[in-house]
């Protein structure tokens, strides 16, 4: 008895052209952590101030060794990110592309989770092998880059384009509202709030107590009386009508959590009190996550998630808008808006009123 096979071939230039493919994603992902070590040395927002300068009038300009930082002006230069004059030997930022690297926080708020997934390779890979969620000491790790993304930047972002998503909101805050931030770190954006409204009253609320600790050391430290962090699970508000406002920002919880926070959330508002929630631009649908223009780094920041425990992996029908959407209209928090920022392309912002909307659209609006 004889058997047949199949002779499969392998197309040559496929491969090839795959190889190249390849070689070049490679080289984008290096590039990439060196844009990142840019933000974290402050060699970008040096540049933006500087027209034309030598590798030694940048490192100096920077506080660092002109020998480093001449390579990486070298890898910067061939990624195409930064010009060079090889007469005068300079180096220069053009202005537009300064815009986009220093014009506002999401780049550098984005390349922090690549960092952060780089450094926790060996967790993660164990993590896959074990079909086990991260250990304790990760998860922490995690929740203090998230932490740490609540930055100046952010905070100037706030100001500048989340607050005003909600008309009069700013003036209504230096007259005076009482307001209740979930997941609020290590406070550092509360404690902006409350310098910069004096006249209200903020409750910062995380079930980190080393966060908390840290919240209200730095309270103490700058004698805000009109601020205070308590160390709680983010479903146990235990409040009536106590609140004007109360935002969420990046905050992971499993999805029976999130129903339970939700809830606890629609009975500590004010019949007129507003959500303000911020979460990832992420869809139930596949096509669409593929479509967004970080899509990688988006559907990264997902599996990590899913790999710290508190969200169930494969529960593609419980993420995204769609569900989010479903479960603040469950809380009755239908009365719903979704919103978009040009700054912000990893996120989405929501505003949620106690109601019942007759139909919740999932079309945003883009805020300029």
């Amino acid at each position: 008895m004889t058997t047949s096979y199949t002779t499969l071939t392998i197309s040559e230039d496929r491969t090839v052209a795959f190889e190249n493919q390849l070689q070049n994603k490679i080289n984008q992902g290096s590039l990439a952590l060196l844009v990142a070590l840019g933000y974290r040395t402050g060699l970008w927002k040096v540049m933006s101030l500087l027209e034309h300068a030598t590798s030694s009038e940048i490192a100096a300009e920077a506080g660092l060794k002109q020998v480093y930082v001449a390579d990486w002006l070298t890898a910067m230069q061939g990624g195409g990110l930064v010009e060079y004059d090889p007469i005068f030997q300079t180096y220069r930022l053009p202005r537009e592309h300064a815009e986009v690297l220093t014009g506002s926080a999401q780049y550098e708020e984005s390349l922090r989770w690549l960092t952060l997934l780089g450094k926790l390779e060996d967790e993660l890979a164990e993590s896959l092998r074990a079909g086990a969620p991260l250990s304790d000491e990760t998860r922490e790790q995690i929740l203090q880059a998230q932490s740490a993304e609540r930055s100046t930047s952010f905070t100037n972002q706030l100001f500048q384009q989340i607050l005003p998503l909600i008309p009069g909101l700013i003036m209504q805050l230096c007259e005076g509202l009482d307001v209740l931030d979930l997941g609020c770190g290590d406070g550092r954006l509360l404690l902006e709030l409350a310098t910069a409204f004096p006249e209200s009253r903020f409750v910062g609320y995380d079930p980190s107590a080393e966060l908390i600790a840290q919240a209200r050391e730095s309270a103490a430290a700058q004698g805000l009386e009109n601020v205070a962090f308590i160390e709680r699970e983010l479903t146990a508000i235990h409040a009536i009508n106590a609140f004007d406002l109360i935002t969420v920002f990046d905050v992971t919880v499993a999805p029976q959590e999130r129903e339970e926070m939700l809830q606890a959330v629609q009975m500590a508002l004010r019949p007129d009190g507003t959500l303000l929630l911020r979460e990832l631009a992420c869809s139930r649908s596949r096509e669409e996550n593929l479509q967004h223009p970080l899509s990688a780094l988006l559907l990264s920041i997902c599996s990590l998630r899913n790999l710290t425990g508190v969200e169930r992996p494969a529960a593609g029908n419980e993420r995204g808008r769609e569900a989010l959407c479903s479960s603040l209209t469950a809380a009755g928090l239908g009365n719903l808006e979704y919103r978009l920022l040009p700054e912000d392309v990893l996120h989405e912002y929501y505003i949620a009123r106690p109601g019942v909307a007759a139909e919740t659209s999932l079309s945003a609006e883009t805020a300029f």
